[in-house]
């Protein structure tokens, strides 16, 4: 008995420090083929999140302490997953604003083809297929949502072939907290960008207009509607490349640019001191504020409506 017990302690030990030494292996083997050095692997998981991003992978993926660089996925705000033990794919997922129609982050936006329509994990989704930045080969999904476009990837080193084809198949789950799910279109950026560029506006406008009012010098006037003139001509900057394809779009950038210039004609006018200017001023600035408030509504209007295109 001894001698049996003995032996089996033997090859358990022997067991335990080969399957060290092949851990061992294959965790240098991802890092040594990967161009930018991605990151140790941490234990398996089922649910990860980062900020309001959640992300339900395979129970066989394998979240990574540090998401490797890779162009277009800040390795401070993404999450990354090794998919394959024993393989460099990186399968890894962000949340971002959008700027542009393709929903691609812009260092992913050259040559990359017309997306194909689909679902990844349930969610309505566009995929791009062979795309390549930096040192990277990766196919990638959109998911547009109203706090932000979700771009999750699978990536190979470009001297390492192709991604495999069924590597996205393992978001088992992806979601926003406090977010609604946008259909997938061209004028989902418009849509994704709208809100947050008008909370932004509107805390300018709730406190800059009071002060023109409460402003005891035409100087402090002059400040305030200064600052309101930047707030309106920001907010039309960060939605006109985006506007040409949503619904009313183009009609609010409008809006909110002559909005802005009625707005720079006040300034001028506290600016001078000329009341009779200030009073004409003051009268384009509530019609512009005006058609801007009819734009915004029928902007929102149409962002609540399913585009098709």
């Amino acid at each position: 008995m001894k001698v049996r017990w003995a032996a089996t302690a033997v090859l358990v030990a022997a067991a335990i420090v080969g399957g060290f030494l092949l851990s061992k292996t294959v965790a240098s083997g991802l890092r040594g083929h990967d161009p930018e050095s991605a990151a140790p692997r941490a234990s398996e998981t089922t649910r990860a999140s980062l900020g309001r991003l959640r992300v339900e992978p395979d129970a066989g993926w394998t979240q990574l302490d540090r998401a490797p660089a890779v162009p277009g996925f800040a390795t401070d705000r993404s999450l990354a997953f090794s998919p394959y033990p024993g393989l460099n794919t990186v399968a890894i997922a962000t949340l971002q604003g959008a700027d542009d129609a393709t929903l691609l982050p812009e260092q992913l936006r050259k040559d990359a083809p017309r997306p194909s329509a689909g679902r990844l994990a349930g969610v309505p989704a566009w995929f791009y297929r062979g795309l390549t930045t930096g040192r990277w080969r990766l196919d990638a999904a959109v998911l547009p949502t109203s706090q932000g476009v979700i771009t999750v990837a699978c990536a190979v080193p470009s001297n390492a072939g192709e991604p495999p084809v069924d590597c996205l198949n393992g978001v088992r789950g992806i979601s926003v907290t406090d977010a609604t799910t946008l259909r997938p279109s061209a004028s989902a950026a418009f849509q994704t960008g709208l809100p947050r560029a008008m909370i932004e506006l509107d805390t300018a406008r709730v406190g800059d207009r009071t002060a023109i009012r409460r402003a005891k010098t035409p100087a402090g006037q002059a400040r305030a509607a200064a600052r309101l003139r930047t707030a309106h001509r920001k907010a039309a900057e960060r939605l006109a490349p985006v506007a040409a394809d949503a619904r009313g779009g183009a009609t609010l950038v409008r809006a909110l640019s002559t909005t802005a210039d009625a707005y720079a004609a006040l300034e001028r006018a506290a600016k001078r001191r000329d009341k009779r200017q200030w009073t004409r001023a003051r009268a384009r600035a509530r019609r512009a504020e005006g058609a801007l408030a009819t734009a915004l509504a029928r902007a929102r209007e149409a962002a609540a409506t399913p585009d098709e295109r």
